[in-house]
């Protein structure tokens, strides 16, 4: 391996760690890998293909839920910021609020949200205006959460 793919590899895998292995396309071009290399990256195992524009590194062991950071990353906008933040019985399946397991995630994003691929089935998306009462939330890496997925901003 060269050692322009070796630093590569090298950034990739420190931006993935700290999203439980998973990475975005754009992530993937901005750490050193051109797009047309993607295909050959999954095809050779290197990298597993989740989502349209999202992937993982098969070395990191799945966390009890995987799901909560896969929809996190899809939900960024192109100044990849997640406009998502789980809601309703996921926000309280996160915050161990309730013991039930929701089938589905449930994510509460901008009204002006828009994705140029289907919105899964198993993450229904309400779109709701954000509340005057509730401060502005950037996301950080301290926002990151667990293990187990990203925590869920709240106002305050």
């Amino acid at each position: 391996m060269g050692k322009a793919r070796k630093e590569a590899a090298k950034k990739l895998y420190e931006i993935a760690e700290g999203q439980q292995g998973f990475f975005t396309t754009k992530q993937a071009k901005a750490a050193g890998f051109a797009e047309n290399t993607h295909p050959y990256h999954v095809q050779a195992r290197n990298w597993i293909r989740e989502y349209r524009g999202i992937y993982r590194l098969p070395n990191f062991p799945q966390s009890k839920r995987p799901d909560l950071m896969l929809w996190s990353l899809w939900s960024r906008n192109r100044a990849e910021v997640p406009q998502g933040v789980y809601s309703h019985a996921t926000a309280l399946s996160i915050h161990d609020l309730s013991d039930l397991m929701p089938a589905k995630l449930h994510m509460t994003v901008p009204t002006g949200f828009r994705r140029n691929s289907k919105i899964p089935g198993t993450c229904p998306v309400l779109r709701r205006p954000s509340p005057t009462r509730c401060r502005s939330h950037r996301w950080s890496p301290s926002d990151k959460g667990s293990a187990d997925g990203p925590r869920s901003p709240h106002c305050g």
